[in-house]
């Protein structure tokens, strides 16, 4: 959940000050979510695979 943190800071910044991202920020937000999305799929399928 950590891993959200840098993508959560804007999003409220949004809706308490209506403050805007760049779409370079919007991009990279969702790059992060993406990869963090990723590791938690398949690091649930190494446990798996360990036991």
């Amino acid at each position: 959940m950590q891993c959200a943190c840098p993508v959560m800071t804007p999003l409220f910044s949004l809706l308490i000050l209506s403050e805007r991202m760049s779409v370079a920020g919007l991009i990279g937000a969702g790059i992060l979510l993406l990869c963090v999305d990723e590791e938690i799929l398949t690091g649930e399928d190494s446990e798996k695979q360990n036991r």
